[in-house]
């Protein structure tokens, strides 16, 4: 996430100081998608962070509702960044 977060925005910039988007934006998806796999394989080899996860938190049933409305906000702003994107 902290690889590719602001992806968007440095793209934008970059086509203002005239780098070629496409290829830019390839390279960071494609670093990012290696260093998931790497971290993947780490944390697999040496058993970090495989425990089972504890749940501290286990919402009533009207907290659910707002679980669902955060998870919509979350594909409307991924929405929005796309449009954003394709108009820059």
């Amino acid at each position: 996430m902290l690889i590719a977060h602001s992806l968007p925005v440095e793209l934008s910039i970059a086509k203002k100081a005239g780098a070629r988007i496409v290829p830019m934006a390839a390279l960071r998806l494609l670093s990012a998608l290696c260093y998931g796999i790497v971290l993947n394989l780490i944390c697999r080899l040496t058993g970090l962070w495989q425990e089972p996860v504890q749940m501290f938190f286990s919402g009533s049933p009207g907290e659910q509702e707002l679980i669902a409305n955060g998870q919509s906000l979350k594909f409307s702003t991924l929405a929005l960044y796309f449009l954003l994107f394709s108009v820059y």
